[in-house]
């Protein structure tokens, strides 16, 4: 347990927020956000500062970069109020966010992804749709669109975006094992017709379909898939 009372959550999964039990925590745009981000989505670890300023220097870091980093880190603690002083912590070579998991929306959002397809694989459909629904909600929108970090985005964005495909996939087919065919028709097609090369999810519609007694609906996205992965990659 850490020595306050009030909790401090790092939302990382839509724009940056951090609140400090009921208050929105203000932090500074620019590099301080990228600092705070670097440090947060990787909750618990020490990250080199060397690493860090490469991250928010995109590559060219000045050299004044580490003195810099330390007073941007000064900052954040400040910003954080009492808790600052114990979340935001100095470990040679770096820095690192001494967050308790659930207090990061990623990481919270990837064990709760975790434990939901564990739960399929056990064959708990209704916790398993449950639990991938509330890791679900906590997106609120692109994430790091206001972090000023291209490296930063470059690295995190395709690993969170294919985490949350995978957590929709699971989610609807949880729903399908619970019988729910015809309520995730129309998200199916939404989504094939978003990522037509994500084969698995024109499996699911083509099943949702069948199930709902629409065979010839079925026989249709069949048909439709088989001419999408039928083309040539070039074209």
């Amino acid at each position: 347990m850490h020595g306050w009372e009030i909790s401090v959550e790092f939302l990382l999964l839509g724009p940056l927020l951090v609140r400090s039990g009921e208050v929105l925590v203000s932090i500074p745009q620019g590099k301080q956000r990228a600092l705070l981000a670097a440090l947060a989505v990787r909750n618990g670890r020490v990250v080199a500062a060397s690493e860090l300023a490469e991250l928010i220097w995109e590559g060219r870091p000045p050299r004044s970069a580490l003195p810099t980093l330390h007073n941007y880190v000064k900052r954040l603690r400040q910003a954080l109020g009492e808790p600052g002083k114990t979340l935001i912590q100095t470990r040679p070579p770096g820095y690192l966010i001494a967050a308790e998991p659930g207090d990061v929306d990623v990481i919270r959002f990837a064990a709760l992804c975790g434990s939901g397809k564990e739960a399929a694989r056990r064959g708990y459909w209704d916790q398993a749709a449950a639990q991938l629904q509330v890791a679900l909600s906590m997106w609120r929108g692109p994430p790091f669109v206001d972090i000023p970090c291209g490296l930063l985005a470059d690295s995190e964005v395709p690993r969170l975006a294919e985490l949350r495909a995978a957590a929709l996939e699971d989610r609807i087919d949880a729903d399908l094992h619970l019988g729910r065919h015809h309520q995730v028709i129309s998200e199916l097609r939404a989504m094939a017709s978003a990522e037509p090369l994500r084969e698995r999810l024109h499996l699911l519609l083509m099943l949702a379909l069948y199930r709902a007694s629409r065979p010839a609906d079925a026989l249709t996205a069949y048909q439709r898939a088989r001419s999408t992965f039928s083309r040539p990659s070039w074209s």
